[in-house]
């Protein structure tokens, strides 16, 4: 009977052993699942404050880039076939012509895919109105915007951005006749207190291309 008495002591110590352990190894799962559990919420709000904020900042962009109503006052001469640039779903042509009597520069950003408004336009449009209000030298006046649907396979809308003609050639035609180009250092030094101008002005131009710079051989500028 002892020896029985003691087995059946030494039985119930195991099983309170075991309850113990069990208990603490519940204790440490629930831990952790409150543990993942509040990462999980945390992690749904931080989601859920990024989308705000992105909805915020689309609606801003929308607000801030709304094109200008259609005007009438578009009528120009083309003068010069148009230079295509390729860049994902929309290309850009320039011509030459006259708008009211003036020299202008006519670009033209025509749509390829399913937007119906061209970023690149309105960027276009908003840095050369700052650029024009501000009274900067170095750039093409604004004169005027206005987009065009088309109901053709190819653009589903045409956005143009008409501005002044600048006077000169475009850097890399010059690269090609050293006895018009120049110093050259005259032409980066004029460059450099152009882009300089241009920062003041809070506007930052990242196409610093050979055909985006204009150099007057006669003015030297």
């Amino acid at each position: 009977m002892a020896t029985s008495a003691a087995q059946e002591d030494g039985t119930i110590k195991e099983l309170l052993a075991q309850n113990t352990a069990y208990k603490k190894i519940a204790r440490k799962v629930g831990r952790n699942f409150d543990q993942t559990l509040k990462d999980r919420i945390n992690d749904l709000r931080e989601q859920d404050r990024q989308s705000k904020s992105q909805a915020s900042l689309k609606k801003k962009f929308q607000e801030q880039n709304q094109p200008d109503p259609p005007t009438q006052q578009h009528n120009l001469n083309h003068i010069q076939a148009p230079k295509q640039k390729d860049d994902d779903d929309e290309y850009v042509a320039l011509h030459e012509g006259t708008h009211k009597g003036e020299h202008v520069v006519l670009k033209a950003f025509c749509i390829l895919g399913d937007r119906a408004v061209s970023h690149r336009a309105q960027n276009e449009k908003n840095a050369l109105k700052q650029l024009t209000k501000r009274g900067y030298q170095h750039a093409p006046q604004f004169i005027v915007a206005f987009t065009k649907p088309f109901d053709g396979l190819v653009c589903r809308s045409e956005s143009y951005v008409v501005m002044t003609k600048v006077p000169g050639m475009p850097l890399w035609r010059l690269r090609r006749d050293d006895e018009k180009l120049g110093d050259t250092r005259e032409v980066e030094d004029a460059f450099a207190i152009a882009i300089a101008d241009v920062h003041r002005r809070e506007v930052d131009n990242g196409s610093h291309y050979d055909d985006n710079i204009m150099w007057d051989p006669e003015q030297r500028k």
